[in-house]
């Protein structure tokens, strides 16, 4: 008795085999969305695919850091604005003062509402936080609470934003405290009409002198929004990156899915003709 060894049988089965295992790729990346599922899909694409994801999460974190960093900015900058108005309304104290036609009564009103202004920048100069931090204290400016510069000019504390990814890239600043002290309206008098004069021209230098602390901390903002701004840029660019290595694209995998579900089905065909060849070929040996 022979046995009769249907080659192309087997042949048939082989591609039917590698058919089925490409059709249930495409189908699986179809279904995930994703080309590498495995590291066996691709090595090399799946540590660099995992680079860029981890980059992007780091970039993220940034992103947020950079927001509650401009938010703490915009408190202080916020507060300084009201210590302007304050100083605004004492000088328009002092400017009526000025004027010959008010009696000594009328300028000691005015006295007492200055005091308490100035009672109220100091509130402010304490009062002013975000998130439980004081921030125009002086625990962050070159000048120290009492007014005084503190080691010949040198920060008491400073301000260091983490504005990336990396370990060095970072954003120092400081912030003036703007008390009634630092500001040189502490103890201001106005009693008279030459005394409300000399404190209208110390006013004009306080007011401006404050003005010129708010513009440094708007200035940080600025940067700050810049930085976002770079940050945002990269890891929208990062994000891309990684999706053109992970993800799969739909279009190719459709077209592959179809064919190897095409060449599957013939493959199928293929082998039910020649099973049907060995058949015919037993054929022969009955009598």
């Amino acid at each position: 008795m022979a046995t009769l060894t249907n080659l192309g049988a087997f042949s048939v089965q082989r591609y039917i085999g590698i058919h089925n295992q490409l059709l249930t790729r495409a189908l699986e990346r179809l279904a995930s969305g994703y080309r590498i599922n495995r590291a066996s899909d691709d090595p090399s694409g799946l540590a660099l695919a995992d680079k860029f994801r981890t980059q992007v999460r780091a970039l993220q974190q940034a992103s947020q850091n950079i927001t509650l960093a401009t938010n703490f900015i915009q408190t202080a900058f916020d507060g300084m604005t009201e210590s302007v108005g304050i100083l605004q309304d004492i000088r328009d104290l002092a400017i009526e003062s000025t004027n010959g036609a008010l009696s000594t009564s009328d300028r000691q009103k005015n006295q007492t509402e200055i005091n308490t202004l100035i009672t109220e920048i100091d509130r402010l100069a304490t009062a002013v936080r975000f998130n439980g931090i004081k921030l125009l204290n002086g625990a962050f400016s070159s000048i120290g609470p009492t007014g005084a510069l503190i080691g010949g000019g040198s920060f008491v504390g400073s301000l260091v934003f983490h504005v990336g990814a990396y370990s060095g890239a970072k954003l120092s600043t400081f912030l003036s405290t703007t008390s009634a002290k630092s500001l040189g309206v502490n103890g201001l008098d106005i009693t008279s009409q030459l005394k409300a004069s000399n404190a209208v021209l110390l006013l004009n230098s306080s007011i401006s002198r404050l003005l010129s602390r708010r513009a440094r901390v708007g200035g940080v903002e600025r940067r700050l929004e810049t930085a976002k701004n770079m940050v945002d840029i990269e890891a929208n660019a990062h994000l891309a990156t990684e999706s053109s290595i992970r993800d799969a694209d739909v279009a190719a995998e459709i077209v592959n899915f179809t064919r190897e579900q095409i060449l599957l089905q013939a493959s199928t065909a293929m082998l039910a003709q020649a099973n049907l060849v060995s058949q015919n070929v037993l054929q022969l040996f009955r009598f």
